[in-house]
């Protein structure tokens, strides 16, 4: 089916990140201290990749991307014997588009991790965790900027 649509030269298009002329600095309103960064970084990645902004630009811009981490939070999962064995991190980011009257996105996500066999390997196995959350809420995010801002 996918083949067939794109033979005949249809394809699915949505609002185009290169409309979007430059990027604020992610603002951390959480307090998971270095979060700003990683959210940041993924953001900038995933909009270069798809032709927005350039990774340094800030501010400038009819139509700048502002985003907000506003929470991150961490929560026991899965205990065996009173022990907790699996952690949930989550975040939640919000985007706005400045410039522009179109409604902000509210995004939601979560990732599981291990608790390690001491602290620094539960908060190397945290980082990693933090990592891949940036990177998934990132991805959704610009699918949205895709299906919901012109």
């Amino acid at each position: 089916m996918c083949c067939v649509a794109s033979a005949c030269g249809y394809r699915f298009v949505g609002a185009n990140p290169a409309a979007i002329s430059c990027m604020f600095p992610l603002e951390n309103l959480s307090n998971e201290v270095g979060a700003g960064q990683v959210f940041d970084t993924a953001l900038r990645s995933r909009l270069g990749r798809a032709g927005g902004p350039p990774p340094s630009s800030e501010g400038g811009g009819q139509s700048c991307l502002r985003a907000q981490l506003v929470q991150v939070s961490q929560s026991p999962l899965l205990s065996y014997e009173g022990r907790v064995t699996q952690l949930r991190l989550s975040a939640v980011v919000v985007l706005r588009l400045e410039g522009e009257s179109v409604k902000p996105i509210r995004l939601a996500e979560s990732e599981e991790f291990g608790h390690g066999a001491d602290i620094l390997l539960t908060e190397a196995s945290m980082r990693a965790a933090l990592v891949r959350l940036a990177d998934k809420t990132a991805q959704k995010a610009l699918e949205y900027i895709q299906m919901q801002w012109p």
